[in-house]
Parts: structure tokens; C-alpha cells; sequence
């Protein structure tokens, strides 16, 4: 086997070859790929001996509760509410557009 190996610290490449004749050669072979992964920065990733950090970082989301989905909607519909409440202290507008905002601002809290 025949690697090319391009590393950040230098700007040239170096070949190396590896020929696995047999188990005598695992631990070279082996060093060469923790070394390359390391330079890499994806050892952490790929290093059979370590904990499976891919996992870690790659959690499914964990579903919100009832409780926490109804929170985040009431602080949704306070925020819109006083964004729309500063808006309309903010225009200089007619009666019209004043009912609108109400409306909106009635609409979204309940």
C-alpha cells in the first residue's frame, strides 16, 4: 500500500508506502493512520479506542415537554405583542391602522 500524505505544515507532499505482509506490520500501519488522522484534526473521530465522540456531538434534539412547548409559545405571542405595541406608539398613524394593530396584537396573545 502506497499513501500520499499532504499535511498543513508543509506544502509539499510526501509518499509513503506501507505494505502489510503481515500482523508484524499493523502497528506501523496503524501509527501512520493515527498520525495523519491527527493532523487532520479527526482522530477524536475515528480512533477505535476512544469514546465514540461522533455520537456526543451529534445527539438526536430531545422533544420538548408539554409544558416547555406551552412556555415558549406564550413568550412567542409576548414578544410579538409588544413588538406590535411599539410599533404603534412609534407611527404616527390614524385611527385605522391603531385598530389593525389591536386586532393583531388581540389575535396573537390569545
Amino acid at each position: 500500500m502506497s499513501y500520499t500524505v499532504d499535511t498543513d505544515s508543509s506544502k509539499e507532499a510526501s509518499k509513503v508506502s506501507i505494505i502489510l505482509k503481515d500482523t508484524s506490520d499493523w502497528r506501523n500501519w496503524f501509527q501512520y493512520q493515527k498520525e495523519l488522522a491527527g493532523a487532520k484534526g479527526i482522530w477524536k473521530y475515528v480512533n477505535p479506542d476512544g469514546p465514540d465522540e461522533f455520537d456526543k456531538a451529534h445527539q438526536e434534539p430531545i422533544e420538548p415537554t408539554i409544558e416547555e412547548y406551552a412556555e415558549a409559545e406564550k413568550a412567542k405571542r409576548a414578544a410579538a405583542a409588544a413588538a406590535a405595541a411599539s410599533a404603534a406608539n412609534n407611527q404616527d398613524t390614524d385611527g385605522d391602522d391603531v385598530n389593525t394593530i389591536a386586532a393583531t396584537v388581540s389575535a396573537l396573545v390569545s
